[in-house]
């Protein structure tokens, strides 16, 4: 009896300390899925024919950073600026060289990862403390991630660090709003800039040529 007792109170301790410590995402898995299904349908027809066949994958990439071991013990690092600028450098990378290669499973693999670490580093929940970051992440997990205007036309980029900078003070302007509003408004605006410099940053990786490096990144974010 006395055995059993032990092993329930040490389940319990135990439990507690893992609900506390493990870390609670943004976006949730399917929200991700979401954000790398809209770049890839947004992508140019022939990158599509390219990465079509790995489409599950890009999606099971964009949902792996909140299960990879190294980031349990780093994420809140790893999901914010500037650990999400480094984590997003690696793996676009990653996916270029992967794509420039033929090896287009790897590529959707490397760029959904990437997809992950930009979309979070938009989310006001991973710029700043929040007071319902529960509420947040519910209501986020409902919405669809809007096209922008630009899609379609000629992208303009400018040099990544400027882009998670800008959408980290972003980011932490609409934690400020959804203290005072909870307006899911906010939450829908989050989801809108994840998933457009997500967009820009993977179609630059891999048509850079079309891209203009020298405007204005935040021109295209449809403030």
């Amino acid at each position: 009896m006395r055995t059993k007792f032990k092993i329930t109170f040490y389940f319990t301790i135990f439990l507690s300390l893992f609900l506390i410590i493990s870390p609670i995402n943004a976006w949730d898995g399917a929200t991700h899925r979401k954000i790398a299904d809209e770049i890839y349908y947004n992508l140019p027809s022939d990158v599509q024919e390219h990465l079509k066949p790995y489409l599950s994958v890009m999606g099971e990439g964009s949902t792996y950073p909140d299960i990879m071991p190294s980031d349990q013990i780093n994420h809140k690092i790893n999901h914010r600026y500037p650990g999400s600028y480094i984590q997003t450098k690696i793996w676009l990378n990653r996916g270029r060289s992967a794509y420039e290669n033929g090896n287009y499973k790897e590529a959707a693999w490397c760029f959904g990862i990437a997809s992950h670490y930009i979309s979070d580093n938009f989310v006001a929940y991973h710029c700043a403390w929040i007071e319902d970051k529960e509420k947040f992440c519910q209501v986020g997990n409902q919405l669809t991630p809007k096209k922008q205007k630009f899609l379609g036309m000629d992208i303009m980029y400018i040099d990544l660090q400027h882009m998670f900078k800008y959408g980290f003070e972003r980011g932490k302007e609409s934690a400020i709003n959804w203290d005072k509003t909870e307006n899911p408004d906010v939450v829908q605006q989050n989801l809108d800039q994840s998933f457009t410099a997500s967009y820009i940053a993977i179609f630059y990786q891999i048509i850079p040529c079309r891209v203009s490096s020298h405007n204005v990144y935040t021109s295209q974010m449809n403030l």
